[in-house]
């Protein structure tokens, strides 16, 4: 079980911001998180071009893709939620970028501050 489930949901992603986003989760991410990107809906042969060189660009990197219907964001994300068992859930859309402490810091607030449930940034 990874200690933290990255989401990343696609619909009709700009291919740029998504290899961006997609770079920043190389670095940002920690070794025993995993990445779900949900697509959500269909996709350009270019995005799932995309998706599939980050998912075997780390072999050893827990990361997997979902196909799902069409069927908006909330569900999309509610799905991919349902499909982690990890202890916590972290997001980020498509056109977003983590910065390389991002989710150490945050994972480290959330498990040394007693009483938080979720934790965010600008």
């Amino acid at each position: 079980m990874a200690n933290l489930t990255i989401l990343v949901p696609v619909y009709q992603a700009d291919v740029e911001h998504l290899q961006s986003c997609l770079s920043s989760l190389d670095i940002a991410a920690p070794g025993d998180s995993e990445v779900i990107i949900g697509l959500d809906g269909p996709c350009t042969e270019e995005i799932l071009q995309t998706i599939d060189s980050f998912k075997h660009n780390k072999p050893t990197a827990k990361r997997r893709v979902m196909q799902l219907e069409r069927k908006g964001l909330s569900e999309t994300l509610n799905q991919m939620i349902e499909d982690s068992d990890s202890k916590w859930i972290a997001r980020q859309d498509a056109d977003d970028y983590s910065l390389p402490q991002r989710f150490k810091r945050q994972l480290r607030a959330m498990e040394e501050l007693e009483g938080f449930s979720f934790c965010g940034t600008q």
